[in-house]
């Protein structure tokens, strides 16, 4: 049988988003397992959006077509509706050429609905939607004008006609796929996996990287890895960091990656640029040094976006053995997940005493560190390694073709 897989995504390869790297696990990881496998995905990368990829290449036996992108929408709204005009365009066309009937087409969340473009015009095709987060929700749960709610609901109600009983959603969590409890489609929870297989880095490398941030081996140091977006609460943990300066709490701070919140941190490391530092997104070949060079990892996830939204950055804090502090609802999945397993410590969001609290008790007690970050990295082996993830990806597009 021709089992035909088509990805479609705005990023891939070589890009090094989050979502790039786990596709291109994944849609390789197929390939080398008979899959026929094609993404359809955009010329231009999120991390890099000025340079500009090959049309058509293959990689490791994946085929890539490259669709029309400006590459400059990452922080302005207008150029990167732009942008999705730009890869709806071409998307249609694509599809028609490269489509047979038998094929299945996979989307992942970006450009948003695109899951139900595609539904509109490839009605009787077998399709499975990857929902890293959910639109127009997440966009809605952002703004408490009533006005601006009701432009978002017809796009509710077009995502909502596209779920219907023949498509799969696979969903990052539970609470997730209980936000597609009450649609006629079928969820499936398949955590997303570290976009490498993180092992703690030796102490030759950390240390490396460390003098890099200028950072002594010798200081315990608190960190937040990835993108800091509209969904992340960064005023939490950034009120609770100044608590922290203001009483000497033994520890540095570092931000890697970028994001709309990271100018919440700017004026903090420029007065403490001893003590705070920003830096820009790890090369993937570096993530599990990078992880590991920390010593405390904090994430974090505005409550009214727990049903929406899952910081994937946890399974690689988990992969490296590291502990982590997660600023959210303490009532929600994730949060007992992490209490329960003693892989970390809970502060509800807008409590940055506790969160403040919450440091200075891990940086004041190296061995609790270490029994959490033991804690975690067993935990990931059993529920977030790339193996597991893949393996139940495998079975779950097999059985579309059965």
């Amino acid at each position: 049988m021709n089992r035909k897989i088509i990805f479609i995504n705005r990023f891939y390869w070589p890009d090094e988003s989050a979502t790039a790297q786990l596709l291109t696990d994944l849609a390789e990881f197929l390939s080398a397992e008979e899959f026929e496998v094609t993404v359809v995905t955009g010329r231009r990368g999120y991390i890099r959006g000025n340079e500009k990829y090959r049309r058509t290449e293959k990689r490791n036996g994946v085929n890539i077509l490259r669709l029309s992108s400006s590459g400059s929408g990452r922080y302005n709204l207008w150029l990167r509706l732009w942008d999705y005009f730009l890869f709806f365009g071409g998307l249609i066309r694509t599809l028609r050429k490269v489509c047979s009937k038998d094929a299945v087409i996979v989307t992942l969340s970006d450009p948003p609905l695109v899951h139900s473009w595609v539904r509109l015009f490839f009605r009787n095709l077998n399709t499975v939607h990857w929902s890293m987060d959910e639109f127009p929700e997440i966009v809605s749960e952002t703004t408490q004008k009533s006005w601006k709610r009701a432009l978002l609901r017809p796009f509710q109600i077009v995502r909502d006609r596209s779920l219907d009983t023949n498509q799969s959603v696979v969903c990052l969590s539970e609470e997730m796929a209980g936000f597609f409890g009450d649609k006629s489609c079928v969820p499936t929870v398949i955590y997303n996996w570290s976009p490498v297989e993180c092992m703690t880095a030796p102490d030759r490398e950390i240390e490396e990287l460390r003098s890099q941030w200028t950072v002594s081996i010798d200081d315990c140091l608190v960190g937040y890895s990835g993108n800091l977006g509209h969904v992340h609460d960064a005023a939490t943990a950034r009120l609770g960091i100044e608590y922290a300066l203001q009483e000497e709490i033994a520890a540095k701070f570092i931000l890697i990656g970028g994001g709309k919140r990271f100018a919440e941190f700017y004026d903090l490391s420029e007065s403490r640029l001893e003590s705070v530092k920003l830096v820009d997104f790890s090369p993937r070949g570096k993530t599990a040094e990078s992880l590991s060079a920390v010593d405390i990892h904090w994430f974090s996830l505005y409550p009214q976006f727990s049903d929406l939204v899952f910081p994937s950055k946890f399974a690689g804090i988990c992969s490296v053995g590291r502990p982590s502090i997660f600023v959210g609802d303490v009532e929600s999945a994730l949060a007992k997940l992490i209490s329960e397993h003693s892989l970390g410590l809970v502060v509800q969001s807008g409590d940055s005493r506790a969160f403040c609290d919450a440091l200075n008790r891990l940086v004041s007690d190296k061995e609790l560190r270490l029994q959490l970050g033991v804690n975690a990295h067993k935990f990931y082996a059993q529920h977030f390694s790339k193996q597991v993830g893949l393996e139940r990806w495998k079975q779950l597009l097999s059985a579309q073709f059965s």
